[in-house]
């Protein structure tokens, strides 16, 4: 059947067909089987977990606080424009807990390097930043710093809390009081051997030390039966029989 259809075909229509294959191939989008880099970095950017990169708003207000805070000018402050971070931040929180940690000015090119920590995710690393300081800034900074790199210290308390070591050293304590030995060996103690409806005293020889509560063995002097009784109070014991 096939033959003879092939045989009732047009020859005319065979290059029309090729021309729609052709077409149609054509008008099928290419796919590429090897995502490029950017792309599979992007990728691993929007999955991972809902980080974000921190802001140059949020790094240049950090910066002016801790500037505002050492009694720096208006003038000395810098702009978000001026901030350049080494390398990008990824943070998970809403609000890191920036904090400046010092402040190093490089009078010859004229810019200060920041160092940050995100307080709220203690876990990164302190990161610098770069800031394009005007010559207000890198004067102030001269003249409140210590030394003649120009270099400021933020004493923030948690920058002192993540520096402190992991323990502090304790005052030695006084150890605990020994509770008073109430039987010796070899003294003598009376012994109440205890009944619901009855008790019965009796003279034993302790063979050991004893304290409120401890139970040591003794020895019974009229059967010379050793057991062992509760130290209830000085030269006495007690036990159930």
């Amino acid at each position: 059947m096939n033959a003879s259809f092939k045989a009732r075909v047009p020859l005319s229509i065979g290059p029309m067909l090729l021309a729609f294959a052709l077409s149609a191939k054509a008008a099928t989008p290419s796919i590429d089987p090897a995502p490029r880099a950017a792309d599979r970095a992007a990728n691993r950017a929007r999955s991972s977990h809902g980080s974000r990169e921190l802001s140059l708003r949020e790094i240049c207000s950090s910066i002016q606080l801790a500037l505002q805070s050492q009694g720096a000018p208006a003038s000395a402050l810098p702009a978000a424009g001026q901030i350049r971070p080494a390398v990008p931040i990824a943070v998970t929180v809403a609000n890191p807990g920036l904090e400046v940690l010092r402040m190093d000015a490089d009078v010859a090119p004229g810019a200060v390097r920041a160092r940050l920590w995100t307080s709220g995710e203690p876990a990164i690393h302190p990161f610098d930043v770069r800031i394009l300081a005007d010559p207000a800034l890198l004067h102030w900074l001269a003249q409140h710093s210590d030394s003649q790199r120009a270099s400021l210290a933020f004493g923030t308390a948690s920058d002192s809390a993540r520096h402190a070591p992991a323990s502090q050293p304790r005052a030695p304590q006084q150890p605990a009081p020994k509770p008073p030995t109430l039987v010796f060996p070899g003294q003598a103690a009376t012994l109440l051997l205890e009944q619901p409806n009855m008790e019965v005293r009796t003279t034993v020889m302790p063979l050991a030390r004893g304290v409120s509560g401890q139970w040591i063995r003794v020895r019974n002097l009229a059967t010379g039966q050793i057991f062992a009784a509760e130290v209830v109070g000085p030269g006495s014991l007690a036990r159930e029989f």
